[in-house]
């Protein structure tokens, strides 16, 4: 099964382009869709451009397109909240459309003919995420810096 990575900045998804093998760029609604290997496993990675309606636009072409049935959404995550910093990984619980407000019909942030105000995410992959991140740096980080740096790459 495919993965789905997109970022809402180049430089989010940057290294994990670079990082790709089998590398296939393909444009889509000016967007490049790179598709390929990412340690062994079949994604497509996309700079998905700002905004939610761009964020729609591109995760509706990974499926239609690409047949992806999981995604990852890279960055942006810095401003939830102050003690986070650059490069910490943040596994969300829920996901919040934070400017929806159709009152006075609904309550403020509620999703109109939904009845909340948060989407709950799969708690199964919540843990496969959390595992895998873990694993990361258990196993592949120190690996990972080698190659890129064989590359010419950076990695903090």
């Amino acid at each position: 099964m495919t993965l789905g990575i997109m970022g809402a900045m180049q430089e989010e998804i940057r290294l994990l382009i670079a990082a790709l093998t089998d590398r296939q760029d393909q444009e889509l609604g000016q967007r490049v869709f790179h598709s390929g290997k990412l340690w062994g496993k079949p994604v497509v990675i996309v700079f998905a451009r700002w905004g939610k309606v761009a964020a729609a636009t591109t995760a509706s072409t990974l499926i239609h397109c690409y047949g992806i049935r999981d995604l990852l959404f890279t960055g942006v995550a810095g401003a939830v909240n102050p003690s986070l910093k650059l490069g910490d990984i943040v596994i969300g619980h829920n996901l919040y459309q934070h400017d929806m407000d159709a009152r006075p019909f609904f309550n403020r942030h509620e999703i109109p003919l939904l009845g909340v105000s948060a989407l709950e995410t799969c708690a199964a992959r919540r843990i496969q995420l959390e595992k895998a991140v873990t694993a990361f740096f258990a196993q592949d980080l120190a690996a990972i810096k080698v190659e890129a740096s064989q590359k010419g790459i950076s990695i903090a």
